[in-house]
This record gives structure tokens, C-alpha cells and sequence, in this order.
């Protein structure tokens, strides 16, 4: 029950940040800050933790967003999953730049899982995303990503280690 309260309230604050991020500084400095929590929550907790992130952060970022309902959902999840594979698989436990690399991997996963559901749904432009969209967001993310993971660590540790 703790972990899910401290799961809900941590979607909650990264959504707001997620939204301050975007509207005051802009587009070109958009980290993916909930893919990151995902992350962090699969690395630390497993995979249930990381469906429920994936699944509620998802539903929130679908209510506010413009794009047909169910991208983020979709996609998140799948990134959860594959987040699980690829910790199986190729990540190092301790090592920064396996996490960096694994983070790197993950927000192109989204990017391409959410680029093939809006062709689906016929909402795709073109292929400049790439260049607008994805490079963007894979930069900033990473840049940020040791400074997120830092402070969910601490804040996991505090949360845990008072009780």
C-alpha cells in the first residue's frame, strides 16, 4: 500500500513538472520525466510496480493530451515491458552508462510505438518527427536522467527508511 501511495503522489509531481516543462520553457526542452519514472520503477521494484506507473501515468497523460486516447497508455506499457526484457538482458547492475543506454533504448521504443499508433490513427505528419520530436526529447531526457534517478533514490530511501 505504501509503494502505490508513494507511486500515485510521485506521477502526480512529475505530471506537473512534465506540464511546467513544457508550457514555460517549450518544446525544445521536453524530458520525458514519467518514462523515467517507469524506468525507475521497473529497475527498483519490478515489473507489477512498473504496469501500475506505466498504466496510471499513461491514463493521466492521455486525459490532458490531444492525441487519441490510449497513446500513452499503449505506449508506456509496452515500454514497461521492454524496460523488463532489456533489464534481463543487457542491463548492468550499478553501472551508470548501462543505465543511460538503457533509458537511451527505452525513450526509442516510445518514440516509434507511439509514432506507429498515430499512423494508424492517421495523425502523423511525417517523418521530421524525428528530428523535431525524438531528438529533442531523447537529449533532454537524457541529460536529466542521473539528477531523476539520484533524487527518486533518496526519496525512496527516506520513505522507506523513517518507517
Amino acid at each position: 500500500m505504501r509503494k502505490t501511495f508513494f507511486i500515485l503522489s510521485a506521477i502526480f509531481i512529475f505530471f506537473i513538472i512534465e506540464f511546467l516543462f513544457f508550457n514555460v520553457i517549450g518544446k525544445w526542452f521536453f524530458p520525458n520525466i514519467l518514462l523515467l519514472l517507469i524506468v525507475f520503477f521497473n529497475l527498483l521494484w519490478g515489473i507489477r510496480y512498473s504496469i501500475i506507473t506505466a498504466l496510471v501515468a499513461g491514463l493521466i497523460k492521455d486525459s490532458f493530451s490531444v492525441n487519441p486516447f490510449g497513446v500513452y497508455l499503449f505506449s508506456f506499457v509496452i515500454c514497461a515491458y521492454m524496460t523488463t526484457f532489456l533489464k534481463k538482458t543487457i542491463y548492468q547492475v550499478g553501472s551508470r552508462s548501462a543505465r543511460l543506454f538503457l533509458v537511451c533504448i527505452i525513450c526509442g521504443i516510445n518514440f516509434i510505438a507511439q509514432f506507429f499508433l498515430h499512423l494508424v490513427f492517421g495523425t502523423v505528419t511525417t517523418i521530421a518527427s524525428v528530428h523535431f520530436i525524438l531528438i529533442p526529447e531523447l537529449l533532454t531526457t537524457l541529460l536529466i536522467t542521473p539528477f531523476v534517478f539520484n533524487r527518486l533514490k533518496i526519496c525512496v530511501l527516506k520513505f522507506y527508511g523513517s518507517l
